[in-house]
């Protein structure tokens, strides 16, 4: 930036400092509309999008290998979940059997 403002002796023109603000100015107006339309294809892009518009074995392959880890995540993740829920049903009642066990005082 500091070179095409104030230029470097017979080897570029100085553009000056109006010209340099303005550059800086065009660059930031296009890095946020470009940066916004990435977000917005990020949004919408998937791997399953890539496999619809370009099928190859690879690709159905692995998709297929996802779909299937999911299911097994899900299957797991409910399973950990009736675990925690009879962990802490166990933790409560053996509180509550140390709590009778315990004299209160007079």
């Amino acid at each position: 930036m500091f070179i095409s403002i104030f230029g470097i002796k017979n080897l570029t023109t100085a553009i000056g400092g109006g010209w340099g603000v303005s550059l800086l100015a065009i660059s930031l107006a296009y890095f946020v509309v470009l940066d916004a339309v990435k977000v917005f294809v990020f949004r919408m892009w998937s791997f399953e999008l890539t496999v619809k518009l370009w099928p190859t074995r690879a690709r159905k392959e692995r998709l297929r290998h996802k779909k299937e880890r999911l299911i097994v995540e899900e299957r797991v993740g409910r399973n950990v979940a009736r675990v925690r829920a009879v962990s802490k049903a166990i933790y409560a009642a053996n509180a509550f059997a140390k709590a009778g066990r315990r004299e209160l005082p007079r």
